[in-house]
């Protein structure tokens, strides 16, 4: 399967699991763990489980979680900052990491089916 084709398997199930990481209705998935969880339940329910383990041992989860969440912030300062346990990511910009975890730049409009 193509990594577009996966992208958009993975994003179908993202929505169908957004519900369950999503119960306060703020439209954010808070906290770094349940981030995670969320990343992984979403290449679980896709049969993409060893994609995720590839992609992880080329890619550091928190640095792309960490970097989408200073795109929200648009703050200098915050590449130096620790990394923040409460961070917290809508559905777009979890989509967006695991765009960037296949190393898909999700810095430029995206002109899938355009």
């Amino acid at each position: 399967m193509a990594t577009p084709q996966k992208i958009e398997k993975l994003k179908k199930q993202g929505r169908i699991l957004w519900p369950k990481y999503d119960p306060d209705l703020d439209t954010q998935v808070n906290g770094r763990p349940r981030i995670h969880d969320y990343v992984n339940h979403i290449f679980t329910s896709s049969n993409l489980q060893g994609d995720l383990a590839l992609l992880r041992k080329q890619r550091n989860l928190d640095d792309l979680i960490d970097k989408e969440a200073q795109k929200k912030v648009n703050n200098d300062l915050a590449p130096s900052m620790p990394k923040d346990p409460n961070v917290s990511l809508n559905q777009a910009q979890v989509f967006n990491v695991i765009e960037e975890l296949y190393g898909i730049d999700t810095t430029t409009p995206s002109r899938v089916g355009k």
